[in-house]
């Protein structure tokens, strides 16, 4: 069943049948069977959208694409007397095509290359066909040019057919050859080279013997892309490349343009198909005058060309109608069923009579889109391409078949300034190649990977220091990195590099507006809950236990990889997981994780005696500091508070003022030690919700003079480079990044016992004691006697493992990068 859902949700599946069917216009009277069967790829299509909606699968380049389909939307409710259920029909092909045949799933590659390489059989059946015609002057076959090309332009090219038509679907065998060629470019064979270089040599002839504008436009953007990329790839002068690249393009528009003059006087044979003085094809007899090769008397197109017309083929006098109409109604156009009326308004009497349903065809995409949507529809589509080609410069310069992808999509957009064939319903299968192959070239050409993090906020600690100097190091190149917070606050808001995307679910909160959000990730079911997140990832990161880890859970996209990492010892700091209604539903919520990430081993253990069923996804990836810059910021001159530096030890602690970090104990172990007069004088740095409780304390029983509250300090590594002793006095903790930050500038730490200091401290890097009022209070008195040196040298090594390129390395094998 599952191997059922997964065929019928098939994006890549749905394309290669997409193409059957509207392949089934090539074929005499394929017209009703391809109408049936495209009415079901329609439901179909729209199911899948609502499924991937669903999933949270749909991706779309920027949000220009959503502006014009909603602006092409207006167009038609506003255009509702003149043909609305034929304009929704237009639009629904229009979103199937610009939303639906975008998308992309990188991980059904099997698809993707079976679509390619049945699209590339027929291109190169329908180039040989029209070489072989050309070349040894096959004689037509009666009706043969009707099954060649049909009843509608644009439906299946031959030589004999449309010679425009050929011209674009060159350029989609050539995208299909080189996306072959990219997609296998590490095991392809020397015959996998030869076959595919054949095609490209076949569609390129193809391309520049057709003799058409499209084909003139299409082969001097090719000539113009290649040289420019060379040049860039060279020299990397940009000016130089492009006029060199005009140059050649210019000159060989020139010299194709020569050869077809040449071809248009060679002779015919008996029998033989030749091109005549209008740029067609006649069939001839010795002494016959030829018939012109005009395989359809439909007027769905410009197929006829007149002796003595422009070379525009009449398109001028059609588009001076079109701009006429879409300046009278600029802001919402005509909508496409009132288009031909409207424009034929405007045209001469007697070229509307002998073409009554040619202005349809506006033949310009871009005027098309003007004069049915109006100027805002018009200038979203036009950003949409240019926001998707802006967003992608580097990836294009800098890999040789990106840069191709990018030329053959620039030559269809510019060819349909001649033509309206990459959006519609009767020139289905062209317009559904290009936003195929659009979807193809904006999915390959951003290789970034898209990670998120979410966290609660960004104030001061440990998880949220670690978060800062990972995403800060991270391989920019080669990720896109987002942090996102469940509440905007913190002091390290500003501290995270300007490559970083940052975001937010409450831009101001306040106590009831974090209540209300957590009872909602508590009640609110999963498919809700996900839309905390906006964005499609490759990776979605919890960085912190509790709600983030709930949200990221509730993803159902199953195109992104899950992870969280555990912070801190779950068998004593049990409140995160009282965000799940039971303990099944958290396990439920850690199950659906790729990996769970322990910071230290002794979390790990403390984990798996909660969750023993997830041993097999449960790991250990060390916190990671920076550790150039903290002993940088560590040599920064500051003053400590007390006078007395001499006769009394001086101890330092930084962390959250809250009750797991036993502050309030530290303080009784300080006070009894006054009353034994041992003199000890404590900094004691950070913010929190017991700092008045503190405060209190120390006023209450006369401590003024040996405790100093300093607040959030920026830098606070130079106050622990002034102590005698760091002392970490916490109930619980999964790591505690201040042991580590305090061996990096020199030191000594006495720690309680607990997860993460007595891995760090092990092996006599540190001083461990009970994790007891009574522990700190016994190890503080004996120190004040003797201090107590440590091994450097081991310590440095200890140190090293917390490194940030270590740990990144670790990270980047996790998620499946370098």
């Amino acid at each position: 069943m599952n191997k059922l859902y997964s065929k019928v949700t098939s994006i890549e599946l749905y394309k290669i049948l997409f193409m059957v069917c509207s392949l089934l216009y090539i074929l005499p009277k394929g017209d009703v069977v391809a109408s049936i069967l495209l009415k079901g790829m329609l439901v179909w299509g729209f199911l899948l959208l609502v499924i991937r909606f669903y999933q949270k699968r749909i991706i779309i380049d920027n949000k220009f694409f959503i502006f014009f389909i909603i602006f092409t939307l207006l167009s038609i409710i506003f255009n509702f007397q003149d043909g609305f259920i034929r304009n929704i029909k237009d639009f629904l092909y229009l979103i199937l095509e610009v939303v639906l045949l975008t998308q992309v799933d990188k991980g059904d590659s099997k698809n993707i290359l079976i679509f390619n390489r049945i699209l590339l059989g027929f291109m190169t059946f329908g180039y040989t066909v029209s070489l072989l015609i050309f070349f040894f002057r096959i004689p037509q076959v009666p009706g043969f040019e009707k099954f060649i090309m049909s009843y509608t332009e644009g439906r299946l090219w031959g030589w004999c057919g449309n010679p425009n038509t050929l011209a674009t679907m060159s350029l989609f065998g050539l995208f299909a050859a080189f996306f072959n060629i990219y997609l296998r470019k590490e095991n392809l064979s020397v015959l996998n080279k030869l076959g595919y270089g054949f095609i490209i040599i076949e569609a390129l002839a193809c391309l520049t013997l057709s003799q058409s504008r499209s084909g003139f436009v299409g082969f001097a953007v090719l000539v113009f892309g290649a040289v420019f990329f060379i040049g860039i790839y060279k020299n990397k002068h940009i000016i130089g490349s492009i006029l060199l690249a005009l140059i050649i393009g210019i000159a060989s528009v020139f010299m194709l343009e020569v050869y077809g003059w040449g071809l248009r006087q060679m002779p015919s044979e008996k029998l033989a198909i030749s091109v005549n003085s209008n740029g067609y094809f006649s069939i001839q007899e010795d002494g016959s005058d030829g018939g012109e090769v005009n395989p359809s008397s439909s007027d769905m197109g410009l197929e006829n060309r007149e002796i003595g017309s422009d070379y525009s083929n009449g398109r001028f006098t059609i588009w001076k109608g079109g701009l006429s109409v879409a300046k009278e109604n600029i802001l919402f156009g005509v909508g496409q069923n009132a288009l031909n009326d409207e424009v034929n308004q405007k045209l001469p009497k007697d070229y509307v009579k002998q073409s009554p349903k040619i202005a349809a065809n506006m033949h310009n995409i871009y005027l098309q889109v003007l004069a049915t949507s109006g100027i805002f529809a018009f200038i979203f589509f036009v950003l949409q391409f240019v926001n998707s080609f802006w967003k992608r410069r580097k990836e294009i310069f800098n890999d040789a078949l990106k840069c191709m992808f990018f030329v053959l999509i620039g030559c269809m957009l510019i060819i349909n300034l001649f033509d309206s064939n990459i959006i519609g319903f009767m020139n289905l299968f062209i317009a559904g190649m290009f936003w195929i192959y659009f979807g193809y070239f904006t999915s390959e050409c951003a290789d970034n990977k898209k990670v998120l993090f979410l966290i609660n906020s960004l104030k001061i600690g440990g998880a949220e220091t670690v978060l800062r100097d990972i995403v800060n190091h991270f391989d920019f190149q080669n990720y896109d990195i987002t942090v996102r917070t469940l509440f905007s606050e913190g002091e390290l808001l500003d501290e995270f590099s300007p490559f970083i995307h940052y975001s937010t679910v409450l831009k101001k909160p306040n106590p009831l507006k974090k209540a209300i959000l957590w009872r909602c990730v508590k009640y609110l079911p999963s498919v809700i809950i996900q839309y905390f997140i906006h964005g499609q990832y490759d990776y979605a990161i919890a960085f912190l236990e509790g709600m983030p880890t709930k949200i990221v859970g509730s993803l159902k996209n199953t195109d992104c990889k899950k992870y969280c990492w555990i912070h801190t010892d779950l068998v004593h700091n049990f409140e995160s997981e009282t965000n799940y209604h039971n303990r099944e539903q958290a396990l439920k919520c850690y199950q659906g994780m790729e990996n769970i990430i322990c910071v230290s081993n002794d979390c790990k253990d403390k984990f798996l005696q909660i969750y023993p069923e997830l041993k097999d996804r449960t790991i250990v990836v060390y916190n990671c500091l920076d550790i150039e810059r903290i002993r940088m910021l560590s040599d920064e001159v500051v003053e400590s508070p007390f006078l007395d530096k001499k006769s009394s030890i001086l101890l330092c602690s930084v962390g959250r003022l809250v009750k797991e970090k036993g502050f309030l104990r530290m303080l009784h172990v300080i006070e009894r030690l006054k009353k034994e007069n041992v003199n000890l004088q404590w900094l004691l740095i950070g913010d929190g919700n017991q700092k008045d409780i503190l405060k209190e304390y120390v006023k209450k029983h006369g401590l003024e003079e040996n405790v100093a509250f300093l607040g959030y300090q920026k830098n606070p590594f130079a106050y622990m480079k002034l102590a005698d002793y760091y002392v970490c006095s916490s109930f619980v903790e999964g790591f505690s990044l201040t042991v580590v930050e305090a061996l990096i500038v020199g030191v000594a730490v006495i720690s309680t016992q607990c997860t993460g200091p007595n891995e760090i401290l092990s092996d006599n890097c540190g001083i461990l004691c009970e994790n007891s009022e009574d522990g700190l209070y016994d190890t503080l008195k004996v120190i004040n006697k003797k201090k107590k040196e440590l091994p450097r040298e081991k310590i440095e090594k200890r140190i090293a493992q917390f490194r940030v390129e270590t740990v990144l390395d670790s990270i980047y094998k996790l998620i499946g990068g370098q």
